[in-house]
């Protein structure tokens, strides 16, 4: 019944909209007990050790779920190795980054007791992330599912409870370090369930793992360094206020991205498999993933644009009504970020990992100098536009590597399908613009129920949604 992709894909979509709502309102917590000086350190925080968590990655987890894939794959033993590297090497980086937030970021006295509970909270969400790798090969997503709601739940409490008291940064990261720690031991329960592994390190394997994933680790962090180099930059650049307000449009922009991930994690497996054995195929399911990713990408693009004051109304309250601009901004920057995740993932698939650097390494360096030009004078919004501008060209650089590869070019028709339904889908934004100042934040409930069924009932109309697209959803686990 839970092994093919579409219930994989509904399992972790319902998991992560309830999660996402449950994080969500922790976040709406966190932000009015705070405000926005402090939430902006507790932002900075964050922003800067997660620069530190993604040094430690080493592209392990992409690696592992291309290799374990492949035909003859040994994956317990590979599995074993590469969950050693990476926890050894969290533990050496992390300390690293504590050091360095110590001594560069700047924060209040208080708030600096923090930083070594987020490098704690990094270190065992970095060891989550790695488990999904067993998991999504055999479609085994509830759970993870089972994990991220337990945690979710968790941290809401503990939210809860501390704003009662008070609030403090510290308190609010030590229910962060809690959360961590609950979905890291379902995780790690769920992984022994299926492929009892265990610490084990040969420097010859390890030396051939390092070398293959490499540029795999290379790409992620210069990725996930533009990701967040706007953040850390804000923080150095203007107030903590700005940055508060930045990261909480950020905050959307991050539950967003999970779902693309997700998805094209599921498919990777038979993506990597079909780029060895039968490069056709892959070009087939490489654009039925472009169109279903695309599918979802334009409508959240479109109805985001009108959705923004509620949300950010919802999450922040008053007190964070500007965030609605870099918002807008940045539902631009998801849609690209939908398409690198399906380029991206294809892209490793292939083997061409190395020339993806880069592309990564272009949009770092236009990410930076966008950045410390720009934000001085315009603040949040420059760094929103920054990260819009460098996802395109990071995304291009993807799928032409992609072509080159696999011998055969995307095709955009079907945009225009969804492009169409979102336009349909935004007709009760226009009209019953009304509802909103009536209902103020609760208008989010008619809108949310009413316009994804109006697209859903465009797209089939116009005939955007195959066969072929359903058929990718009900994929099978690649054994």
């Amino acid at each position: 019944m839970f092994q093919t992709v579409a219930a994989n894909t509904l399992i972790s979509a319902a998991a992560r909209l309830f999660g996402g709502v449950l994080a969500l309102v922790s976040i709406g917590i966190v932000t009015r007990s705070l405000g926005p000086g402090f939430f902006g350190e507790y932002s900075a925080i964050l922003a800067f050790l997660y620069l530190f968590s993604i040094a430690a990655d080493l592209g392990l987890y992409q690696y592992v779920l291309r290799e374990s894939s492949r035909p003859g794959a040994n994956e317990r033993s590979l599995f074993s190795v590469t969950f050693s590297i990476r926890l050894a090497a969290l533990s050496v980086i992390l300390s690293i980054g504590v050091v360095a937030a110590l001594v560069f970021v700047p924060l209040s006295p208080a708030s600096r007791i923090g930083i070594p509970l987020a490098a704690v909270a990094f270190w065992l969400q970095s060891l989550v992330q790695l488990s999904m790798a067993p998991l999504q090969k055999r479609l085994k997503a509830y759970w993870a599912a089972l994990a991220e709601i337990a945690g979710r739940v968790l941290q809401l409490g503990l939210s809860v409870i501390i704003a009662v008291l008070g609030g403090s940064v510290v308190l609010f990261l030590v229910a962060l370090v809690a959360s961590s720690f609950l979905q890291f031991a379902v995780h790690y329960r769920a992984v022994r369930q299926y492929l009892p592994f265990r610490l084990s390190f040969s420097l010859p394997v390890a030396k051939g793992i390092i070398r293959e994933s490499l540029p795999i680790a290379i790409g992620l962090l210069f990725t996930l360094v533009y990701f967040r180099m706007d953040t850390v930059m804000l923080s150095f650049l203007r107030p903590p206020e700005d940055v508060g307000l930045y990261n909480l449009a950020y905050k959307m922009l991050e539950y967003l991205i999970f779902f693309p991930a997700m998805f094209v994690g599921l498919i990777m497996p038979r993506l990597s498999l079909e780029a060895v054995e039968n490069l056709k195929a892959f070009r087939v399911t490489l654009q039925r993933l472009f169109e279903v990713i695309m599918f979802a990408a334009m409508p959240l693009m479109i109805g985001g644009f009108f959705l923004a004051p509620l949300l950010v109304e919802a999450l922040g309250g008053k007190d964070f009504l500007q965030a609605v601009s870099p918002l807008r901004i940045l539902l631009v920057a998801a849609a690209l970020i939908f398409l690198g995740n399906v380029f991206g993932s294809a892209v490793i698939a292939l083997g061409q990992q190395r020339r993806a650097v880069w592309a990564y390494g272009i949009g770092m360096v236009l990410n930076f100098g966008l950045n410390l030009i720009f934000i001085p004078r315009f603040s949040y919004v420059a760094a929103a536009t920054s990260t819009v501008l460098t996802e395109f060209v990071v995304t291009f650089g993807l799928m032409c590597i992609c072509a080159r590869a696999s011998g055969g070019y995307i095709r955009t028709m079907r945009v225009l399908y969804a492009l169409a339904a979102s336009i349909v889908m935004a007709i009760p934004f226009m009209f019953l613009g009304d509802i909103s100042h009536k209902l103020g934040i609760f208008a989010l409930i008619p809108y949310l129920i009413i316009c994804p069924a109006l697209y859903i009932l465009s797209l089939r109309m116009f005939r955007g949604i195959t066969q072929e697209h359903i058929d990718l959803l009900r994929a099978h686990a690649v054994r």
